[in-house]
């Protein structure tokens, strides 16, 4: 069990590949877990004429538009939009994963395998996630790994 004095409060984001395009994140090593919250995606820069596009779009169409256009990005990437679409309002979300030591970096443990997540929760708001976050924390920190990679 890791208490809250030994958490280590990393200041950087902890997954997602684009994670550097995310204005909200926590990551949280507690124990052997590392607890990893991100949102508030920003797109890339040839995204902004498509949602400028988009935005100014709304009042007069809106009861025409039934899919956004990046939609189909997601589906080129083989993403099922029903999927998406009900994802789509979750703007945050939170992955734990098992913590690895590392001292090539400017924090002393890592994610240590990517693909391997223990829970993954998604949140609607910044509270929420904030909460959620916390919330994971307390539940892994009360964990150990079984294993390590």
């Amino acid at each position: 069990m890791a208490d809250k004095s030994e958490w280590i409060w990393m200041p950087h984001p902890g997954h997602f590949c684009a994670a550097n395009r995310c204005r909200f994140h926590l990551n949280t090593c507690v124990g052997d877990f590392i607890v990893s919250t991100i949102g508030e995606y920003i797109p890339g820069w040839k995204h902004i004429p498509l949602l400028k596009a988009q935005i100014e779009a709304i009042p007069k169409f809106s009861k025409q538009i039934k899919r956004e256009p990046y939609y189909e990005e997601f589906e080129e990437f083989g993403y099922d939009f029903d999927e998406v679409e009900s994802r789509i309002n979750m703007y945050y979300e939170s992955m734990v994963f098992i913590a690895r030591d590392d001292d090539s970096k400017c924090c002393p443990k890592v994610v240590a395998n990517p693909g391997n997540v223990f829970e993954e929760i998604r949140y609607p708001t910044p509270d929420e996630a904030r909460l959620g976050h916390m919330r994971l924390c307390d539940i892994w920190s009360k964990r150990n790994a079984d294993y390590k990679e």
